[in-house]
């Protein structure tokens, strides 16, 4: 670690990527919640200002991405082309 270097920027930057690549909407939803924590702790290790306002934007931007995980958003993408399909079989294909 480098002097005056935050190490929980980084952590909290992996998890958000740990996060993005999660094989399922539970294991999405941890990360989502670790990156979270970590930019708080990231805030908390800074003086009031720029950077403590934007880690702490960031954690709440995580923990707003953790109650609606892609994985889940996907799901109900699916089911709305899989109804769209039933009433339009035409539907899905490209011209």
């Amino acid at each position: 670690m480098g002097f005056g270097r935050n190490p929980f920027v980084v952590k909290a930057q992996a998890a958000q990527l740990k996060a993005e690549e999660a094989g399922d909407a539970g294991a999405e939803v941890r990360a989502w919640l670790e990156a979270a924590h970590l930019w708080e702790r990231a805030a908390a290790k800074e003086q009031p200002g720029k950077k403590r306002n934007e880690y702490e934007a960031e954690a709440n931007a995580a923990r707003e991405r953790s109650t609606t995980p892609a994985h889940a958003q996907k799901a109900d993408l699916d089911s709305v082309v899989t109804r769209l399909k039933l009433v339009h079989p035409s539907a899905g294909r490209l011209h």
